[in-house]
């Protein structure tokens, strides 16, 4: 695939509300596809912060492959919040955050 039918398909994509799937270019034969969504903070649910994953998508790709890219990037999103939210006694079990304690 080229550069420009990797935007397209990442432009056709949808999700839940307040996701955004983005294209940047990159120095690389390749696409930097991002991906974002507002979530509340755990630390303060009255503030939202917004999360960013991203990937480089190379020229050549197979359109299967750009969308498992992309999956991939929402996977990663989803269960970061999983393990900021999830919680065992007050303590999250699995901090996404290696530098605070969690129960495992």
């Amino acid at each position: 695939m080229t550069k420009k039918e990797i935007r397209e398909i990442v432009k056709a994509i949808t999700y839940k509300e307040g996701w955004v799937f983005q294209c940047r270019d990159s120095m690389f034969d390749a696409v930097e596809v991002r991906v974002g969504v507002k979530v509340k903070d755990v630390e303060a649910p009255d503030k939202e912060i917004v999360l960013n994953q991203a990937m480089l998508v190379h020229e050549g790709m197979e359109k299967e492959r750009v969308l498992m890219c992309v999956c991939q990037l929402v996977r990663e999103l989803e269960i970061h919040e999983m393990d900021e939210w999830l919680k065992f006694e007050g303590q999250r079990i699995n901090n996404p955050h290696p530098l605070t304690p969690s129960v495992l």
